[in-house]
C-alpha cells in the first residue's frame, strides 16, 4: 500500500559536483592521484587508492582497515604500472586485490586478493592468495599463488581512473566558485567560524595556511564546510580542528583549486582536494581523502570520508535510472527523465516522466529498496518497509508528469530526504485505453541524495 508520511525538515544553499555512472562513489578512495602515487619508505594508507599513472611503493601497507572502501574486492586501481615492495623492505596489499592496467611487480610483498592487470605480472618474492589473470605473461612461483593463473587475457577495467580525475577537478573547481559566506574571526594563528546549515565557504590566501595552528569550528551535524585556499605554492604543518555542536571531521575539507605544489608534514583530520598540485607528504597522519595531482612521500593517510563528493554540478544528471518499463496504450513505454541536482541545499530535483498518455491523472512514489514484480499493466521497481505517495498530477496534452520534489515542505513525503541517503522513485498513471485495471508504470530512478 502507497502511504503518505509527513516529516519536517527545512534546508538552505546551493550545489557543486557530482559522481554519475562511477562504478563507486568518490569519497570510497581514500587516496587518489590523478598522476602517480609514490612512496618511498614506510607509511600506511588505511582504505582504498587509486591513481591514473603509476604507483610505486616499498615498505607499505594499503587497505589496513577492512571496512574501508567500496568493499569491490580491490584495493589498488592502477591506471598505469605498479611496483609494490622491494628486497629491502616488504609491503601489504591487505583486503582485495589489485587492478592494474600495465606491468605489476611483487617483491617481498603480499596481496590479500585477486591480481587483474593490462600488462606482466612478475612475482620476484612474496604471495599472492588470489588468482592472476594478465593480459601478457605470468613469472615467479606458481606455488606463491593462491588461485588460478590466466595470461592472454585482456584487461576489461570497472573503473574508469580518468572520469574520477575529470570529477575531482570538477569538484575542486566547483566549490572555488561559490562565493564565501562565513564571517570567522582570526587571532594568533587561531581561526573562530559558527557554521549553519548546509554549505559554508571560507576563502583565504596561501600564507594563512602556512601560518594557522588551530581551527575552532561549531555548528550542526548536517554543515559542511569547505575553505578555499587560493595560491600556487604551500606548505603547512600540523593544524588543530576542534568541531562542537553536532559538526563532524567529515563535513570538512581543504581544497587547493589553484595549487601546483603542496609540501604536508604533521596532523591534519580533515580532508585534502588538490587534484592539480604536487603533494610531498613528508611526514605525519592526514585523517580523510587526499586527492593529488600527484603524490609522495612517507605521510600514513587514515580513512575518513568526505560528504562533499556527492554534490552536483549544476545541470548535471541527478540520478540513474534502472528497472524497465512496459508499453502502454500509446504503444511507448513511460521513462523517468528528472532534471535539477541531487543537492537537499538546491532543493531544484524535478521529478518527470514522458511517454505517458494524455490527459490522464498520475503521481510519482518513492522508497528506499529496489525490486521488480508486475504491476498493473507494467512493474513495481520500489520496494521498502513504506512506499511514500507524492501529490497527483496530470500528464497534459504532452503526456508527460512533472513534479517539483520540494524538500522544505513539511507537508510533503519528500521531507522525509535527508542527505546522503539513497531513494528509489517511479511513475504510477491511469491508463484507461489500456487493458484491466487500467493503469501502469514508468521504469525507475535511483537518486543519492546530497547535502
Amino acid at each position: 500500500m502507497i502511504r503518505t508520511l509527513f516529516l519536517s525538515l527545512v534546508l538552505a544553499g546551493l550545489p557543486p559536483a557530482a559522481a554519475q555512472d562511477l562504478p563507486f562513489s568518490p569519497e570510497e578512495f581514500n587516496v587518489f592521484s590523478c598522476h602517480d602515487i609514490r612512496y618511498p619508505g614506510g607509511s600506511d594508507i588505511e582504505g582504498v587508492a587509486g591513481c591514473v599513472r603509476d604507483f610505486d611503493v616499498n615498505s607499505f601497507s594499503l587497505h589496513s582497515n577492512p571496512s574501508a572502501g567500496p568493499q569491490t574486492g580491490v584495493s589498488l586501481y592502477c591506471g598505469g604500472a605498479a611496483r609494490v615492495g622491494s628486497p629491502s623492505g616488504g609491503a601489504a596489499i591487505h583486503h582485495g586485490g589489485v587492478e592494474i592496467h600495465g606491468d605489476f611487480c611483487l617483491t617481498s610483498a603480499q596481496v590479500d586478493g585477486n591480481v587483474r592487470g593490462g600488462g606482466d605480472a612478475i612475482l620476484t618474492s612474496g604471495t599472492i592468495s588470489g588468482g592472476v589473470t594478465v593480459a601478457g605473461v605470468f613469472s615467479g612461483n606458481p606455488d606463491d599463488v593462491g588461485g588460478d593463473i590466466q595470461e592472454g587475457v585482456p584487461l576489461a577495467p570497472t573503473a574508469n581512473l580518468a572520469q574520477y580525475a575529470q570529477l575531482y577537478r570538477q569538484t575542486s573547481a566547483a566549490y572555488a566558485a561559490v562565493q564565501p559566506n562565513v564571517d570567522w574571526t582570526w587571532m594568533y594563528g587561531r581561526l573562530t567560524a559558527q557554521l549553519v546549515s548546509g554549505l559554508n565557504v571560507i576563502e583565504v590566501g596561501q600564507a594563512w595556511i602556512e601560518e594557522v595552528e588551530a581551527v575552532d569550528l561549531t555548528g550542526p551535524a548536517d554543515a559542511l564546510l569547505v575553505i578555499n585556499v587560493l595560491g600556487l605554492l604551500s606548505e603547512f604543518d600540523s593544524i588543530t580542528w576542534t568541531v562542537a555542536g553536532g559538526l563532524e571531521r567529515s563535513c570538512l575539507a581543504l581544497n587547493f583549486p589553484e595549487a601546483q605544489k603542496i609540501n604536508l608534514r604533521g596532523g591534519n583530520h580533515v580532508t585534502l582536494l588538490a587534484p592539480y598540485a604536487r603533494i610531498t607528504f613528508v611526514e605525519g597522519l592526514l585523517t580523510g581523502n587526499l586527492i593529488a595531482g600527484d603524490l609522495r612521500g612517507l605521510g600514513q593517510v587514515d580513512e575518513d570520508p568526505w560528504r562533499g563528493f556527492l554534490l552536483c554540478l549544476p545541470g548535471a544528471c541527478p540520478g540513474v535510472s534502472y528497472c524497465s518499463s512496459l508499453a502502454n496504450s500509446t504503444g511507448l513505454a513511460a521513462r523517468m527523465d528528472p532534471t535539477g541536482t541531487n543537492s537537499t541545499i538546491a532543493n531544484d530535483l524535478d521529478l518527470v516522466a514522458r511517454d505517458l498518455p494524455t490527459g490522464q491523472f498520475g503521481l510519482f512514489f518513492f522508497g528506499a529498496e529496489q525490486t521488480s514484480v508486475p504491476f498493473g499493466n507494467g512493474l513495481l521497481c520500489v520496494d521498502g518497509t513504506e512506499l511514500l505517495r507524492l501529490r497527483i498530477g496530470s500528464t497534459g496534452v504532452d503526456g508527460v508528469l512533472t513534479l517539483p520534489l520540494d524538500l522544505s515542505d513539511p507537508g510533503a513525503a519528500s521531507a522525509i530526504i535527508d542527505p546522503a541517503e539513497t531513494w528509489y522513485f517511479q511513475a504510477w498513471y491511469r491508463d484507461p485505453q489500456g487493458p484491466a485495471p487500467h493503469f501502469n508504470t514508468s521504469d525507475a530512478y535511483t537518486v543519492t541524495f546530497a547535502p
